[in-house]
């Protein structure tokens, strides 16, 4: 099985590579709330693979904070548009990708500039943490058992006793993930706001989120599954 795993992956590594180009940016500077600051630190891995690109380790792997698809091209930017870190944002690199701006969804701007990483650098310093404060409801223990064991944890029966044959039984917890049903895995709310108008020609785009061609807008995240797409499920079996 091991040997069939490792053909997997390194067959799945040169695909990825040999379609894809990763480089690594490093913070210069920021802009949160309109003030600007110099004293940072950290970088993003972004790889490109033909019209998307998405944050990922130094191999080339998604980190799970979505993709962006490039909206357009022109002389100076490279812009791409769509899911990440900072929730819904825009990503101007310039031509030749030597530079890059986040821009968010708020108007804070994040500048980096791409550089070779630090040998002890794999990933990207800004990772998204899933909450880990979820309130989960115990099922009750078998009716042959006194107590149940979770994550090593022993709770008691209401009863506090065992019938014959009892003994502890220990349960165990399922995590598992399902399409977020508000957002239908797109990680934004249906609903937008124009981005501002100050004349010329106005082009319509196509809007993953809205499976048309709209004019410029931004869509927020979606404030159930918090941009990602996805929903946290649990459920016991026992053993």
């Amino acid at each position: 099985m091991n040997k069939y795993f490792f053909i997997f992956y390194f067959l799945f590594s040169y695909c990825l590579n040999g379609f894809s180009q990763t480089y690594y940016y490093k913070l210069t500077k920021k802009s949160v709330n309109n003030v600007v600051s110099t004293n940072v630190s950290g970088g993003q891995f972004i790889t490109f693979m033909a019209d998307i690109c998405y944050e990922s380790t130094s191999k080339g792997l998604s980190v799970g904070h979505g993709r962006l698809t490039r909206s357009s091209v022109d002389n100076q930017y490279k812009i791409y548009k769509g899911s990440s870190y900072w929730g819904y944002a825009t990503f101007r690199f310039k031509t030749d990708l030597s530079k890059l701006n986040v821009i968010t969804d708020n108007g804070d701007i994040w500048a980096y500039t791409r550089t070779t990483a630090p040998a002890s650098v794999i990933t990207c310093s800004l990772i998204r943490k899933e909450s880990s404060d979820r309130n989960y409801s115990l099922v009750p223990p078998p009716n042959n058992s006194s107590t149940i064991i979770i994550n090593n944890n022993t709770y008691n029966n209401a009863s506090g006793s065992s019938t014959s044959g009892g003994g502890n039984k220990k349960v165990r917890k399922n995590t598992y993930y399902e399409t977020c049903s508000s957002c239908h895995g797109t990680g934004y709310q249906q609903g937008y706001t124009s981005t501002p108008y100050y004349g010329g020609v106005r082009v319509k785009e196509y809007c993953s989120v809205c499976k048309r061609r709209v004019y410029p807008h931004t869509h927020k995240p979606c404030s159930r599954c918090h941009g990602t797409g996805r929903v946290e499920r649990t459920n016991y079996s026992y053993e």
